[in-house]
């Protein structure tokens, strides 16, 4: 009688395990919601958003979907520089908002960023680019610190 219990306890177990590791799966195996070996450049190049040189603490990361790619950056700039890096964006309307995206957060939050729903006076912007048969939105968001630094968070997703 043992033994007949012992066969549904495995087959749930092991059903269980292939279930997580489909929700999970390994970094770089390029499976629908890996995360994916990418460079800054890369994660920019993607978001349309150059990370600055004087850019500090930053943090990137690039998730392989099935319908989609996510790309995350994260960094800090020299609060006199904010004004700058926003106007060579292509938003064209800044709005007090948090932003409201619950993968981009769980992205950013995955590459080690602050948690910018966490944040009381976040500015975000939006914008779209179309190259090569693909549709990119991508979302910048920026909040003030107390060291006198901007926090910067990007979050683009790509579309085919």
């Amino acid at each position: 009688m043992a033994g007949v219990v012992a066969l549904p306890v495995a087959a749930l177990g092991l059903l269980y395990w292939a279930y997580e590791a489909d929700r999970n799966p390994a970094d770089d195996s390029g499976r629908p919601g890996a995360w994916m070996s990418a460079t800054a450049e890369q994660v920019s190049d993607l978001a349309h958003v150059p990370v600055p040189a004087s850019a500090v603490d930053v943090r990137w990361g690039h998730q392989n979907g099935f319908q989609y790619d996510l790309g995350v950056i994260a960094f800090r700039l020299p609060g006199e520089q904010t004004s700058t890096f926003r106007d060579g964006l292509a938003v064209t309307q800044w709005r007090a908002a948090a932003p409201g995206d619950a993968d981009a957060a769980d992205g950013l939050l995955h590459i080690g960023a602050p948690d910018p729903r966490a944040e009381s006076a976040t500015t975000c912007g939006s914008f779209e680019s179309r190259p090569s048969g693909h549709v990119t939105t991508t979302l910048v968001c920026l909040a003030p610190r107390s060291d006198g630094t901007s926090q910067v968070w990007v979050s683009a997703v790509r579309t085919p």
